[in-house]
């Protein structure tokens, strides 16, 4: 797909609390159908660029989002008040691709964005024919300090916007070096998660694992095999207690937590092609 045939925009959309959040988009000749991105956290929609290219040659056209706290949209660095606005971030994004697509819209979320989309399913508040999630952060791996958990439920009731270091480290996201390298000199990305944001997270995890039955609709997990950062095992969980018909889960073996920006994405890339029937 040539630089010619591919048009980028970016735009802004207004959250239901007001916040402006930032939107971008690769949209091929004639697409069939369009992915809409919801990024992990500490990152940005800007960083799905290799993603939306590989789509654009079957035909479909990406957008991705920068929810609140991250990228270019307003809001405290890692920061949600409640769980909610994250999802209502999702679905007012849905709402705008849908627009402006002429076919399907897949929400397809990576991370803490593919628990936003899980959320949103189990929820009702999305109800696309299908979505897909990679490595949806469902359980961290590695132990978190007994005391930074309990500062956080405190400073959640008593100033919830108060932020820690996640202190991920860079050099698990990908095992390419050229990947780490980028991420690390891109000023959007940060390591910063607030309060309330850590406890609506483990709280929406809880409530996934819980509902994960009520997951009706057809979906598409992946997960890196030697994720260091969420736990394969968690996705492999809630991907078997899913009664949705036309499920698929594919663990790629040695592929870190980013399949989609790892050594032999190509792959990757072409299975979710595969998926959609592009």
């Amino acid at each position: 797909m040539s630089a010619e045939t591919l048009q980028e925009r970016e735009g802004q959309i207004t959250s239901a609390d007001g916040k402006r959040l930032h939107w971008r988009c690769w949209v091929p000749a004639a697409p069939g159908l369009t992915l809409a991105v919801i990024h992990g956290h500490g990152e940005h929609g800007g960083r799905y660029a290799s993603l939306a290219g590989a789509m654009a040659g079957h035909g479909i056209a990406t957008y991705a989002l920068d929810y609140r706290g991250h990228g270019s949209s307003e809001g405290p660095r890692g920061h949600a008040l409640s769980w909610d606005d994250l999802i209502a971030d999702a679905v007012a994004f849905n709402a705008k691709v849908a627009q402006e697509a002429s076919g399907e819209v897949v929400p397809l979320g990576h991370s803490v964005g593919g628990s936003i989309v899980l959320s949103a399913v189990v929820r009702g508040r999305l109800r696309p024919r299908r979505f897909v999630v990679s490595s949806p952060a469902l359980r961290v791996l590695g132990k978190v300090p007994a005391w930074k958990v309990g500062l956080g439920r405190v400073a959640s009731k008593l100033a919830p916007s108060i932020a820690l270091d996640t202190e991920l480290n860079a050099d698990h996201i990908s095992r390419d070096p050229a990947v780490v390298a980028a991420y690390r000199a891109d000023p959007q990305v940060h390591s910063r998660m607030s309060a309330r944001f850590y406890t609506e997270w483990q709280a929406a995890n809880a409530e996934i694992q819980a509902r994960a039955p009520e997951i009706r609709i057809p979906f598409l997990a992946t997960h890196g095999g030697g994720d260091q950062i969420i736990d394969p095992a968690a996705t492999e969980v809630v991907y078997n207690r899913a009664t949705a018909p036309g499920k698929k889960l594919i663990i790629y073996p040695g592929y870190f937590h980013e399949p989609y920006n790892d050594t032999g994405s190509e792959r990757v890339f072409a299975d979710l092609a595969e998926w959609l029937g592009a």
